[in-house]
């Protein structure tokens, strides 16, 4: 099964993704992938989520919220 690495910040967007959680990993199980969820916000910086791209082999990379600037 294909990996798809999910990166996302639960509270971006007015917690819009939250909602959607379910139907994405659905949406991606029912293709045959399997979701590497991981989760940020401001005290988890997102270039923590790229720490295990060397071990990993991932498909593809999804992204979901807003960064700070």
């Amino acid at each position: 099964m294909k990996k798809v690495k999910f990166i996302y910040n639960p509270y971006s967007g007015e917690n819009l993704i939250l909602d959607q959680l379910d139907k994405v990993i659905k949406i991606h199980q029912d293709a045959g992938y399997t979701i590497v969820p991981y989760r940020i916000n401001k005290e988890v910086d997102v270039i923590n989520a790229f720490n295990d791209f060397k071990e990993n082999n991932y498909y593809y990379v999804l992204i979901a919220g807003e960064m700070e600037p």
